[in-house]
């Protein structure tokens, strides 16, 4: 919580990766974002951070999502 009206200073966003052989999504990661105020694509740039980050390769890209869990 920030002491700044309508400035945010950190998001989590969990981290998952879809399981093909269970079709449920696996919870693998929490991502923290710390930027003072909301832009628009911060949740897209996440995701890349996310799959950059997590994707075991560029094939695995498509099967990490992630979930805003607090801000």
């Amino acid at each position: 919580m920030s002491i700044f009206p309508g400035m945010n200073t950190h998001k989590y966003y969990l981290v998952y990766r879809w399981d093909k052989g269970r079709e449920k999504k696996a919870p693998i990661g929490l991502l923290e974002e710390r930027r003072r105020v909301d832009r628009e694509g911060n949740e897209t740039g996440m995701l890349m951070v996310a799959r950059q980050k997590f994707a075991k390769s560029i094939t695995d890209f498509p099967n990490i999502s992630i979930h805003l869990i607090s801000s």
